[in-house]
């Protein structure tokens, strides 16, 4: 807790084992002028920072646990994390130092009391227990957003500075990386009276921890008690284990039903049922009036938290080599020291010594030094000495902390991009046929996608009921079904089974829950798609596609910064995708970027060969009415004729070239909108279709195709919007009924999203 008021005199004898008083000078800096609070890591004191002419609080370590090397690693550990978040509701942290053998670090300090203290002092009524929940939620959020869980939230540790609500103590926080090593210490961590469940009984945390004991407080509040009473820490462990907490409508009828249920739901036994940080903030400021309802089904996607990043299967083999000093000998050790803990913290490898043999990646580099400048150079290497990554990170001296989590950063995102990708079955003889089918999927060319159906079902039968295998024989099973029209049920039901059973073996595979989404969104079970995406990145926040789905959806609906975002991250993390890479050539073609979505399908063509970019080449060509593309298009269908639903395409293509409506038109697009059985591949195809009719000057049948996408789960407003051709019919009455039809089915999918967090 960092309050600015001081403590009484008497207090002060608690730092007499300390060997220093107020009035003293840490590090040449900060000068001691009261003692402030004791807590379980530390000493705070209110300390004027004579660099930067303010006061800070600053929390000296314990004496007792000075040579404690775990307490030391716990304490540096909590100052990386704090200074993680950055957010009006959370108390920054802003340093970290040492003087005569105590470390120290310094902290923003916050004018006010805690809300403990004030709800002791008088009773806090219901309008204002909202408020400093919303509060209290929106901290939550910013520090769950970049992987950190408070793990002791409790009312000591919230601040009322006038208007402001203030999250403090990070102290006890630490990336949750899905293992239960709560008592890692040898003793619980956390308040036990606010502990989750999850907490008390030693297992995997989340962000919905922090929610559990938020709702714990607001119970408090409300009710003047704890859900939960006993005469022993054991006996309330035990009741929070075994049973559910009271309703609050059961100790006061007047309580309104919305914030009795809100509350019920975030003191959840199983953390899965609880909803997160957002959702609060959410239906917080709904219950406030402050914001405005959205429809029942509306979907909030959890927050993403980078705790939850746990590397599928066996982790890729790192040999971190210490850095060569270059004339910062003592630096390199650190920043060496600091790379093998930031990879272990990440979980992205498994770390072997040097003298253990080989591995799969080794991590090598220098750090030179001039005045208080430094540089280190970094490079990744495979089994052969080859080099996979190379890089530079700049910093100085005086930020050495700065510069070190620089690194850690690098390193850990040059592994994360050789690792990412599922790494396959576990027998290594099967890995290399693994690979060609895992490149034959990310061409998106039917040729191929057979050729990896074809491998992947001799893996299986060598290695039956591995997940991953299982996994990618759905996604390339779903990708012919798509491409050869989605006329029967066949496909998307063997790859729905597949997913199901590699989940049955490892429920935390996160291609599976993606395959599982795909499955609920052609179906047009949007916010079951949805759900399950978000599952999917609650296991890998990495996967690629499921950010390009979220995206894609985001971006149809009109919120295209936050779903720009999230394509161009789905790019980075998967930069040979060609279905990510369609994905961004339609949102860049509508939004008015034609140079980048050309790029774009100039590395499609580069990547993964001319005919995987048949599919964006013919959407092109319609929307910019682009004959060269047309023509293109044309003679690289008649040259691939794979039997994809586009082959049936030449002769518009032809027709967009000549500028002449093609007669057969109007039967094609009829059998293929009426014979898929997908709902949302339907909406689709009427979707291309407009897009032709308009163009070729046919606006009763444009509208036609508009009007019955509209009644399907169709959501992309984006292309109603931006699509060239339609500005044909954009004053059409229809057109803007199926536009509001369209509008009101995003608001009720996704409501409001200016405030998501992004990854």
């Amino acid at each position: 807790m960092v309050p600015s008021h001081a403590m009484p005199d008497a207090a002060l004898a608690a730092t007499q084992s300390l060997p220093f008083s107020i009035g003293s000078v840490l590090a040449s800096r900060y000068e001691l002028r009261a003692l402030l609070g004791e807590g379980g890591m530390g000493t705070v004191f209110r300390a004027y920072d004579r660099e930067l002419d303010e006061d800070v609080a600053l929390k000296v370590l314990h004496v007792s646990a000075a040579n404690d090397t775990a307490t030391l690693t716990r304490f540096r550990r909590e100052v990386k994390l704090a200074r993680r978040v950055t957010h009006r509701n959370v108390a920054r942290t802003f340093d970290l130092g040492s003087h005569e053998g105590l470390r120290f670090l310094t902290m923003e300090l916050i004018a006010g009391e805690s809300l403990g203290a004030y709800a002791a002092r008088t009773r806090v009524h219901l309008p204002e227990v909202l408020r400093v929940a919303a509060e209290i939620a929106r901290g939550l959020c910013a520090a769950h957003v970049v992987g950190v869980v408070h793990r002791d939230l409790k009312p000591d540790n919230v601040m009322l500075s006038e208007e402001r609500v203030v999250l403090t103590d990070f102290g006890i926080a630490r990336v949750a990386d899905g293992s239960a090593d709560v008592m890692r210490t040898g003793m619980i961590v956390g308040t036990p009276a606010y502990m989750a469940p999850e907490q008390l009984e030693n297992q995997a945390i989340d962000g919905r921890t922090d929610v559990y004991a938020l709702g714990t407080m607001l119970f408090e509040l409300l009710a003047r008690r704890l859900p939960f009473e006993g005469e022993t820490a054991i006996s309330l462990a035990a009741q929070r284990i075994t049973g559910d907490a009271p309703d609050l409508r059961s100790l006061d009828a007047s309580m309104p039903e919305g914030v009795a249920v809100l509350v019920h739901e975030m003191l959840a036994r199983r953390r899965e049922t609880r909803p997160d940080a957002q959702t609060v903030v959410d239906r917080v400021e709904a219950l406030r009036g402050t914001a405005p309802s959205v429809g029942h089904g509306a979907f909030r996607f959890a927050t993403m938290t980078r705790e939850s990043v746990v590397m599928l299967g066996q982790p890729r083999t790192v040999i971190v080599e210490p850095l060569a000093g270059g004339g910062a000998e003592d630096l390199a050790g650190v920043i060496t020291s600091a790379v093998v803990d930031g990879l272990t913290e990440a979980r992205a490898a498994q770390l072997v010594t040097a003298q253990g043999g080989q591995a799969d990646l080794v991590v090598q580099g220098t750090l030179h030094a001039s005045g208080e400048r430094v540089r280190a150079r970094l490079r990744v290497v495979g089994r052969k000495g080859t080099p996979v990554w190379a890089g530079h990170v700049d910093g100085t001296v005086a930020r050495s902390l700065d510069f070190e989590d620089a690194v850690v950063d690098a390193v850990v995102d040059a592994i994360r991009t050789q690792t990412a990708r599922d790494p396959g079955p576990r027998d290594p003889s099967l890995r290399e046929a693994y690979e060609k089918a895992q490149a034959d999927v990310a061409a998106f060319v039917l040729p191929r996608m057979r050729s990896a159906i074809a491998i992947l079902e001799g893996v299986e039968a060598k290695a039956p009921g591995d997940p991953r295998v299982r996994t990618l024989l759905a996604r390339a099973i779903l990708s012919v079904w798509a491409q050869m029209g989605a006329f029967d049920r066949a496909g998307l039901a063997r790859a729905e089974e597949l997913a199901l059973r590699a989940l049955e073996v490892d429920p935390t595979l996160a291609g599976a829950h993606h395959v599982i989404a795909t499955v609920r969104l052609v179906d047009g079970e949007l916010a079951a798609g949805l759900r399950a995406e978000e599952e999917c990145l609650r296991h890998d926040p990495r996967d690629a596609d499921a950010h390009e789905v979220i995206g894609t959806l985001l971006c149809q609906a009109l919120h295209v910064r936050e779903g720009k975002r999230r394509i161009d991250l789905a790019a980075r993390l998967h930069p040979t995708s060609t279905a990510i890479a369609f994905a961004r050539i339609h949102l860049y073609a509508m939004t008015g970027d034609r140079d980048r979505a050309r790029s774009i399908l100039a590395d499609i063509a580069k990547n993964s060969g001319p005919s995987s970019t048949i599919l964006p080449m013919t959407r092109l060509a319609v929307w910019w009415n682009d004959r060269d593309y047309a023509g293109q298009a044309a003679a690289l269908i008649e040259e691939a004729k794979s039997g994809a639903a586009w082959d049936r395409a030449t002769k518009m293509m032809e027709s967009v070239v000549t500028g002449k409506l093609d007669p057969s038109s109007t039967r094609i697009f009829a059998e293929l909108t009426v014979s898929t059985v997908a709902v949302r591949r339907r909406a689709a195809m009427h979707e291309i279709a407009a897009d032709y009719f308009a163009l070729m000057g046919d606006a009763e049948q444009a509208l036609d195709h508009i009007v019955a996408a509209s009644r399907l789960p169709f959501t992309d407003l984006l292309w109603l919007d931006g699509c060239p051709p339609l500005a044909l019919v954009r004053g059409d009455p229809r057109f803007a009924e199926a536009r509001a039809m369209t509008a009101a089915r995003c608001a009720e999918l996704l409501g409001r999203v200016g405030e998501w967090p992004n990854p």
